[in-house]
């Protein structure tokens, strides 16, 4: 943070000794081009941090209300300069060297580009840093996909000996007891799905939604009739892409802390949205009321990390334990995000 102002301090103190020396050398008055420098640059500070804070608008605006508000606020920021400097810098320093109209179609055009080229100056150091810190966080989670992809394949075994016994188990099954075969195949899917195609960067929404929806009947074959389940999907294109593994930790975290560890029924609701490229997962489980927080292992931390690798400002997690319910909310502004990867 102490660095941050420092840079910010830094670039406003060399722009007023810069404009400073600029508005000065060419009648050699720098005191008078100093003062009036430093008094119009309020305005200009207070603009340029208003188009910072409109960039940093989650999901932001579209382009012709960015428009807008630029064009007003440049206005509002010329008019400021105006004043100050008809009615305060140059009757003070300039009254006595030429005279001064408050309209003049000249002076309000360089006020303007004079606001705008501090505006443009400030936002273009803004967006190149965060260009270079988007490129950090891709070297980032390149380096740390390629550690985890090392650590799998130490840990792992033999996928093919895997499923060629899943699928003997599952043949026995089907002729001694059906429930257990459908398990089976169920536990089979997951497992593929984990191993191979969790290894691509990105999948369709719609193969992850088909996992969850396996994980639910696979959890309730498992917990019967004491998991009394809602489960809602609204889905407007299935085809749109998301990075693996995001959604299903939120509901196996809702399965292993609520059904799994309560004694009675377990009241459990999951509901995912994804509408105009804002993908928004809701997941809710009883708890014991002497529980802790759900959500204590490594599931939940780990899907922050990856939030944050992945989406970096395009995406809220939310996690609340109170009254024996514990309440999950992940919302991804996809369209953002692709937006800021492609910049």
């Amino acid at each position: 943070m102490k660095s941050s102002w420092r840079r910010h301090i830094g670039f406003w103190a060399v722009y007023l000794l810069m404009m400073g020396y600029l508005s000065g050398r060419y009648d050699m008055r720098f005191g008078p081009a100093y003062v009036s420098e430093l008094a119009q640059l309020p305005a200009k500070i207070a603009l340029t941090y208003l188009v910072f804070r409109w960039l940093d608008r989650r999901p932001p605006w579209p382009p012709l209300r960015i428009a807008a508000a630029l064009l007003l606020g440049l206005l509002g920021a010329l008019l400021v300069n105006r004043c100050v400097m008809f009615f305060a810098l140059y009757p003070a320093f300039y009254a006595q060297h030429y005279s001064m109209t408050f309209w003049h179609i000249d002076r309000l055009l360089f006020t303007a580009i004079d606001i705008g080229t501090a505006v443009a100056a400030a936002t273009a150091i803004r967006l190149s840093r965060a260009h270079q810190r988007a490129r950090l966080r891709e070297a980032q989670l390149q380096q740390e996909k390629l550690e985890a992809e090392l650590k799998f394949l130490r840990a792992q075994i033999n996928p093919h000996f895997l499923f060629n016994t899943l699928n003997n188990l599952y043949a026995l099954a089907r002729r001694e007891s059906p429930r257990s075969a459908q398990l089976l195949l169920k536990l089979s899917q997951l497992m593929r799905f984990i191993l191979y195609d969790c290894a691509r960067p990105a999948i369709p929404i719609a193969d992850e939604l088909k996992v969850i929806r396996d994980l639910v009947e696979l959890q309730e074959l498992r917990y019967g009739e004491r998991l009394a389940l809602e489960y809602e999907e609204v889905v407007d294109r299935p085809d749109q892409a998301i990075a693996p593994l995001l959604l299903l930790p939120l509901v196996e975290n809702a399965f292993t802390h609520g059904a799994g560890e309560n004694r009675f029924i377990t009241r459990m609701r999951i509901r995912i949205a994804l509408e105009e490229g804002r993908l928004c997962a809701e997941v809710s489980n009883d708890t014991e009321e002497n529980d802790g927080p759900a959500g204590g292992g490594l599931g939940l931390p780990n899907l922050r990390r990856q939030l944050e690798l992945l989406y970096p400002g395009a995406h809220e997690l939310t996690l609340q334990h109170e009254a024996g319910i514990f309440y999950a909310r992940l919302v991804i502004f996809i369209q953002t995000a692709a937006l800021c990867s492609d910049a």
